[in-house]
């Protein structure tokens, strides 16, 4: 991805929101993306559509949504980058876990 084609924060949160259900559901629809992110489905469909034109996932209408290689090591730099962010705020600097 060239630096003119960088991903937005909320194209950020969706690829990891996507990464996250897959792991722990095992697949991911556009409905379980709405639910996940507290957002609507033409919200959603509209992210996941910017995505797959990034070719970080891939997605065909009403089916399911899966990661291209590009799109696996991309959400997992993001997951573990928040993660560690995340760990710091909390562990380091004592803020209350909700407002991390």
């Amino acid at each position: 991805m060239s630096k003119e084609n960088r991903l937005t924060c909320s194209q950020e949160d969706y690829l990891e929101s996507i990464y996250l259900i897959r792991k722990n559901k095992g697949e991911v629809r556009i409905t379980d993306i709405a639910l996940f992110m507290n957002t609507s489905k033409p919200s959603a469909n509209k992210a996941v559509l910017l995505l797959k034109e990034e070719g970080l996932i891939d997605h065909e209408k009403y089916g399911l949504i899966s990661l291209t290689k590009k799109g696996e090591l991309l959400a997992d730099d993001i997951y573990f980058r928040h993660k560690t962010l995340m760990d710091f705020l909390i562990n380091t600097l004592k803020v209350e876990p909700k407002l991390a």
